[in-house]
C-alpha cells in the first residue's frame, strides 16, 4: 500500500529548504543527547531518557501523512519521562515546552475521539463537519518537535547538568518534601 504526499513532518508546515533546516536543528541536539547517553545501563534513569529521546526523534525524520496519527504512540515514553519529573526538576522553559507538548497531544487525541463519536455514533456525515474533521490532525507535525525539545532540555537539566555538578539521582530526589520527610523519619528511628 502506497500513501501519497508523504513527507517530513516539518515539510507540511514550512517550505522545502526551511523544513530541512528545522528538522536538522531539532535532530542534532537529540543525536548529541543520545551520544552522551550511549553508555547508559538498562537499569539507569539515563537509559529511559535515551529510549524516550530516540523514539521522539524518530517522528522528526519519518515521512508522514497527516492521517497517520498512530505514529504518535512512540511519544508515550517521552510523556512518561516528563510526568515523572513533573514539576520538581522542570525549569521554566522545560515546563512550558512540556505543557505545550502534552496539551497539544491531549487536544489532538480528544479531537479525534469527538470526531469519531460524531461520525460513528451520531451518524453525521464527515462532509457536514467541514474543517472540524481535520482539527485533530493539526498537531501531527508540531508535537514531535515540542516533545523532543522538552526532552532534550529536561535531559540537559537532570542528567547532564546533574552529573557535572556531582549530584546523583538520589540527591536530586532528596530535594522533594516526601524524600525530606522520609529522611527525618529514618533519622528519628535511628536515634531511638
Amino acid at each position: 500500500m502506497q500513501y501519497q504526499n508523504r513527507k517530513l513532518p516539518a515539510a507540511w508546515l514550512l517550505p522545502g529548504p526551511l523544513a530541512s533546516i528545522v528538522t536538522a536543528a531539532a535532530v542534532i541536539p537529540a543525536l548529541i543527547s543520545l551520544w552522551q547517553l550511549r553508555d547508559a545501563d538498562p537499569d539507569e534513569e539515563r537509559f529511559g531518557f535515551a529510549v524516550a529521546v530516540a523514539l521522539a526523534a524518530i517522528l522528526l525524520v519519518v515521512p508522514v501523512w497527516p492521517a497517520l496519527q498512530y505514529n504518535q504512540l512512540l511519544l508515550i515514553p517521552a510523556v512518561l519521562v516528563m510526568l515523572r519529573h513533573w514539576p520538581a526538576k522542570l525549569r521554566r522553559l522545560q515546563w512550558r515546552l512540556s505543557i505545550l507538548a502534552l496539551g497539544m497531544l491531549g487536544l489532538g487525541s480528544v479531537g479525534a475521539l469527538i470526531v469519531s463519536v460524531t461520525v460513528l455514533v451520531f451518524r453525521i456525515p464527515m462532509e457536514r463537519l467541514g474543517c472540524w474533521v481535520e482539527l485533530p490532525l493539526f498537531n501531527f507535525a508540531v508535537v514531535p518537535f515540542l516533545t523532543t525539545a522538552a526532552l532534550v532540555a529536561l535531559l540537559w537539566n537532570v542528567v547532564v547538568r546533574g552529573s557535572k555538578t556531582g549530584a546523583s539521582e538520589s540527591d536530586a530526589r532528596q530535594d522533594s518534601p516526601v524524600a525530606q520527610a522520609a529522611l527525618k523519619a529514618k533519622a528519628a528511628t535511628t536515634q531511638h
